[in-house]
């Protein structure tokens, strides 16, 4: 490996490409190669802004360090077959699959890569999130009974994700807004609770839309926990909301804040930090490569776990 990691963007579909793109621009230990995508015209400009190839196919890669995954769901499997070997690390965005049975055949062609395969859940990277992981797990709250999750953004509000006709099209993303925002908080809410089993899930639809704007769901861990779920894209409240409630004290993450409630009942903050970045998990995996300490990012088994639960849950909306 050089001294300049050699970077592929490969799929401009997703709109976690812009935070990548600003990762990547403040670098100066990585390079970024070359760019493909089914919109050319926004690979054609994302490989501009980095004086890097334009790639017509997957097919064209050279052998690179890093490849960055932010194509529609549907082109997973289709990119690492392109790869084969030929990247020594890849982070692919979330969901991992169009549903788990394609998300099993694509943690098949991730094994190569062992633990320099990463999804893109960063919930689990924000270190106030491993903060309220930790004290949970060290007993500070009693024994874990309640979990609420709350996730979301404006895009269906503001209209940003109508500029990425990807996200309202199951057939290229797998899920609507719900499955894709849910995806986070089902994978932060097993870190903190055990693995989960779906109770029920309602969907919230909107006129002239394809696909779900959110919608809500309650789930039960292995250890008892009882796990609901709130997500949307029509967020109106905090963007992110955890409560963790256990048997001697309760637990909030709100936004930049962690805190608990005393034992009047009264919020104490007892942190502060900056917002989850969808940029958190390429930046995790680049500093493996670098062999410098990094948060525990998803792997592909994380992934196929994700697509299982949200399985479930689409099956009870119906």
């Amino acid at each position: 490996m050089t001294d300049k990691l050699t970077v592929a963007i490969l799929g401009c579909e997703h709109c976690h490409i812009r935070g990548n793109s600003r990762l990547l621009a403040s670098l100066s230990e990585a390079a970024v190669v070359g760019v493909w995508g089914r919109d050319e015209a926004y690979a054609k400009s994302v490989a501009a802004q980095f004086d890097a190839a334009l790639w017509q196919t997957p097919d064209d890669i050279p052998p690179i360090d890093l490849a960055l995954v932010t194509s529609d769901t549907r082109d997973h499997a289709m990119v690492l077959r392109a790869l084969d070997g030929l990247a020594s690390a890849v982070h692919m965005d979330k969901p991992l699959g169009l549903n788990s049975q394609d998300a099993r055949r694509i943690a098949t062609l991730a094994e190569p890569y062992a633990d320099r395969f990463a999804v893109g859940f960063f919930l689990r990277l924000n270190p106030l999130f491993i903060e309220l992981q930790a004290r949970i797990a060290a007993g500070e709250i009693g024994t874990l009974k309640h979990l609420s999750m709350t996730f979301g953004h404006t895009g269906r509000l503001d209209g940003w994700l109508d500029d990425w006709p990807a996200f309202d099209d199951i057939s290229r993303m797998g899920y609507g807004a719900f499955g894709d925002l849910v995806s986070h908080t089902i994978d932060a809410a097993t870190l903190l609770a055990g693995r989960l089993t779906p109770v029920t899930c309602m969907l919230e639809r909107r006129a002239g839309l394809s696909t779900d704007v959110g919608g809500a769901a309650i789930a039960t861990s292995n250890s008892g926990v009882l796990v609901r779920f709130f997500a949307s894209a029509e967020m109106q409240g905090p963007r992110l909301e955890v409560r963790a409630d256990g048997t001697k004290g309760s637990l909030w993450l709100r936004g930049r804040t962690l805190g608990r409630y005393n034992h009047e009942g009264d919020p104490e903050i007892l942190a502060s930090g900056g917002w989850s970045q969808a940029s958190d998990g390429p930046a995790a995996l680049i500093a493996k490569l670098q062999g410098k300490p990094h948060a525990v990012y998803a792997t592909a088994a994380d992934g196929v776990y994700v697509n299982e639960v949200l399985d479930s849950f689409m099956a009870m909306a119906g």
